[in-house]
């Protein structure tokens, strides 16, 4: 959009032009996968479209990073993605010529310009959109939603809540009053200079000084796309779950939950903050809110449906039973003493990437969450599960302890422990012989993208080394063809490994090195078995 004009003061206008020229990150969420939004939706009590054929809509697709994911993951399925900014489009576009994807469309238009002719979808995702566009544009995606969804569909409309966003408004404002105005690239980094000051000349011990500190360091990791976009462009406005509800008012729409179950639940306050909020004797929307206040909470991912498709949003665990259920938490203790029987004991200590420990105090919940940790990270179906569970155990996989099983994992999911699905993920148990990733990770290892979308539909950061090793999980490379790549790549000056600041060259440490990624990558998803997948080994593509 060069040459284009902005009437002075227009801050507004200016940002649009900014976010075509600057663009945006361009990662994939997996809390929009189809899979999940119906895992969810049915789990709250709705029966929605099955994720391998059905129709998706996205608003505010950026760069397509997490529609050209989805789409790849889901040929049987169609995506649609539309955003204002055409280079951002572009990319998008371009992305799923080179991969050949045909059952995504990327186009150029403005939210407001669109109406029923786009037809009906399944599953319509606004994700980083509602908080940051004016009154119109925001009142214009409800209506779309409204318009567009079909029964039984769900839509995801994530926005900036308070009141996290009250305390992080602090950081916003004081960018704006101080970063002057200029191109985006320019902005941010004047933002950065600013935000090293506060840190070094805030108080150690005011009672701002956690806060100072953790904004920021968590500003140090993120882009400059994020500063420009999050605080310094004009519109950026938290709803409170109230006041969401209330645009939702008059419309055929009704809230259904919570993209992020657990965050629903006052079990995440622990049995004592639980009984305390259950005494209170709040509907479930209060309760909801009454959460966001007592964890500060920052974001919301909401799921809406049709008014006349809305639940009771009743707990029913029999609803997991056609579902598979995994865990991301690695034991870091465990002691196991069984009689034979019921009976005995199993003590166990894991914990996920975030530093959350679970030590669960009964046995049954203790052999799941073993059991999931060695199956990580495919999971198992839930009636699989109980089956291997009453191994471990010793007791016998009747129809009461499969019910038993079923109920324990359903209640973990509830509480954000574990992951589920009801799509198989073709995802590698193990580190094969002739390890392979998905044809889109290879793509995007060769366009050197350091944020590479795993089969979990999350984003992977990756470095030099990975890149060199990604794009060559082809299937056809072992650990030896691997290592011959790694050290060509030395050779060539593309890749330098140093170890304490020494480079590495031995080829046994750089075989240990290859090694310890590739089990990385299996634990993140990035591995994926040929044998639950249409790729060919060794397919060069």
């Amino acid at each position: 959009m060069e040459g284009t004009s902005v009437p002075d003061g227009d801050r507004a206008a200016r940002d649009l032009i900014e976010y075509d020229r600057f663009r945006y990150d361009n990662f994939p969420f997996r809390a929009t996968h189809p899979d999940w939004l119906r895992t969810a939706a049915t789990l709250l009590g709705m029966s929605p479209a099955p994720a391998e054929s059905c129709r998706v809509l996205e608003l505010g697709c950026g760069r397509g990073g997490n529609l050209v994911g989805l789409a790849a993951a889901l040929p049987g399925s169609t995506f649609l993605g539309i955003d204002h900014a055409p280079s951002q489009v572009a990319d998008g576009i371009a992305d799923a010529a080179a991969l050949g994807l045909t059952n995504v469309e990327f186009r150029s238009q403005d939210i407001r310009d669109l109406d029923e002719s786009l037809g009906g979808f399944d599953y319509i995702i606004c994700h980083g959109v509602f908080s940051w566009v004016p009154d119109d544009v925001r009142d214009r995606i409800v209506g779309l939603t409204e318009s567009l969804l079909v029964p039984g569909g769900v839509g995801f409309i994530s926005f900036n809540t308070r009141p996290g966003w009250a305390a992080r408004g602090i950081v916003r404002d004081m960018l704006r009053r101080w970063v002057p105005d200029g191109p985006a690239d320019e902005m941010a980094a004047a933002a950065r200079s600013i935000l090293g000051l506060w840190r070094e000349t805030s108080s150690s011990s005011g009672p701002l000084a956690g806060f100072v500190d953790h904004e920021t360091e968590l500003l140090d990791r993120l882009s400059d796309h994020y500063i420009y976009f999050e605080h310094l462009v004009e519109h950026n406005h938290p709803y409170l779950l109230k006041e969401f509800l209330e645009l939702l008012d008059g419309t055929g729409l009704a809230y259904l939950g919570d993209a992020d179950i657990a965050s629903m639940s006052p079990a995440q306050l622990g049995d004592e903050g639980q009984a305390h909020v259950e005494a209170l004797g709040l509907d479930p929307v209060a309760t909801e809110q009454l959460l966001d206040d007592l964890t500060i909470r920052f974001f919301r991912r909401a799921l809406v449906c049709r008014s006349d498709d809305l639940p009771d949003r009743s707990h029913d665990h029999a609803r997991l039973t056609r579902c598979w259920v995994a865990s991301d938490m690695t034991i870091d203790e465990l002691s196991v003493e069984l009689d034979g029987s019921d009976g005995g004991r199993i003590d166990i200590v894991l914990s996920d990437a975030d530093g959350a420990v679970l030590r669960p105090d009964d046995s049954h919940t203790a052999a799941l969450l073993w059991v999931l940790a060695e199956h990580r990270p495919r999971g198992l179906p839930v009636h699989d599960l109980a089956v291997e569970v009453a191994a471990r155990l010793g007791a016998t996989a009747d129809v009461e302890f499969i019910d038993e099983t079923i109920e324990i994992a359903h209640a973990l999911v509830l509480r954000g422990r574990l992951d589920a699905g009801v799509l198989e993920r073709p995802l590698a148990a193990e580190v094969m012989e002739l390890p392979l990733t998905s044809e889109l990770v290879r793509y995007q290892a060769r366009c050197e993208r350091r944020i590479v979308t795993t089969g979990r539909h999350e984003h992977f950061a990756a470095d030099r080394m990975d890149i060199v090793l990604l794009r060559n999980l082809d299937g056809a490379h072992d650990r030896a063809a691997l290592l011959g790549e790694v050290v060509a790549a030395q050779a060539s000056g593309e890749l330098e490994v140093t170890i304490d600041d020494v480079e590495v060259d031995d080829t046994e440490i750089l075989d240990e090195i290859i090694g310890t990624k590739l089990d990385r990558f299996l634990l993140m998803g990035l591995l994926v078995d040929p044998r639950l997948t249409d790729t060919e080994p060794g397919d060069p593509t």
